[in-house]
């Protein structure tokens, strides 16, 4: 993976050299991401909600202690195996209500295919006026609404460069992250174990889930390498 990393950082360098929004970086972090037909639903489900990668306040400030990712940095996602669709939708924060406001007539989708590199720029999560759609509001993209299932198994490689303070400890038998209770506290992390707890206790939700991937891993070997030779 890390070569791959780098073939990336070697082409995010080159394509974004006279872009002076986006920092190049070594993408030191990388993220597997499975979309199938997870227990047994036999369709589309959603499998990754709206969101932003990178943390903002209502104001449009980068909040540092809460992102591991480095600010102006860039996304990349690159595909395999059967295609997705990624949905994205504008957003603005209403001072009035205090919340967040989805634009209306802003949702646009993009399908990534086996091969394809998806690159997030960090300009389109930023809140700020965009001359080509806003007068005097500042807005940001977050993308997601990933309905996935019926099609086989897509799998997507999400590398990022991110910041040394966040880069923490493992435990060696498990893999599992050391967090610091501060850390804990300021995030969703706790959240995330939660769920994650509750899914491995589901024994027989979990193996179904490992025989279906494992059927759907082969068929993809079979549809999408199968004429790569292994002598090479």
């Amino acid at each position: 993976m890390s070569a791959i990393g780098a073939a990336i950082t070697s082409f995010a360098s080159d394509y974004f050299k006279h872009d002076e929004h986006i920092k190049i970086k070594d993408l030191v972090h990388m993220v597997y991401l499975s979309y199938f037909d997870k227990a047994e639903r036999n369709g589309d489900t959603l499998q990754f909600p709206y969101h932003r990668d990178n943390t903002y306040n209502k104001h449009g400030d980068f909040m540092h202690n809460l992102n591991s990712q480095e600010r102006h940095t860039a996304t990349f996602a690159l595909t395999i195996g059967d295609p997705r669709n990624l949905c994205f939708k504008r957003c603005r924060y209403d001072y009035v209500e205090e919340r967040e406001v989805e634009i209306e007539g802003s949702h646009e989708s993009e399908t990534l295919t086996h091969g394809s590199l998806f690159v997030l720029h960090p300009r389109d999560e930023e809140p700020f006026l965009r001359t080509n759609f806003d007068t005097n509001v500042k807005s940001y993209f977050k993308h997601g609404n990933v309905l996935f299932g019926s099609n086989g198994l897509s799998i997507g490689l999400v590398f990022r460069a991110t910041s040394p303070k966040f880069a923490k400890q493992v435990y060696k038998h498990s893999g599992e992250l050391v967090l610091d209770n501060q850390m804990e506290a300021e995030s969703k992390y706790s959240l995330y174990i939660d769920v994650l707890d509750e899914y491995l206790a589901d024994e027989e939700h979990k193996k179904y889930d490992d025989n279906k991937y494992k059927k759907l891993y082969l068929e993809l070997k079979e549809k999408y390498f199968n004429c790569i030779s292994t002598s090479k």
